[in-house]
């Protein structure tokens, strides 16, 4: 199981949504967006629930191995989504030029 932390707030949830959670986050904060995701998690009296959190920009999750045996909640759909979702991000920002998108006149050589 993973223990997922954002901010002050801690979660203890499975392997792979801990995982798939920070993945997205990385991808947001890559594309400077944020978004709400559900997570399922483990509480202190061992029951699952379910929590909605901000990820991506300066909300950064870090995902550690937790001490909990077991495999944590699973949610099979919900971790399809969240790869869809990863996978759908394509950061923005500095790239570099190609020649078609270099002012007239200039060539690459001269652009560098």
């Amino acid at each position: 199981m993973k223990l997922l932390t954002l901010g002050s707030v801690s979660f203890v949830t499975s392997d792979e949504i801990g995982d798939a959670v920070v993945r997205l986050s990385v991808a947001l904060s890559n594309c400077q967006q944020v978004d709400a995701v559900e997570i399922p998690f483990i509480d202190d009296e061992g029951r699952s629930r379910r929590a909605v959190v901000t990820i991506g920009g300066l909300t950064a999750p870090t995902s550690a191995d937790h001490l909990l045996s077991g495999t944590g909640p699973r949610d099979p759909e919900l971790l399809r989504e969240i790869e869809r979702r990863t996978a759908a991000l394509h950061p923005r920002g500095d790239v570099p030029l190609t020649a078609e998108e270099l002012p007239q006149g200039w060539t690459l050589d001269e652009a560098w």
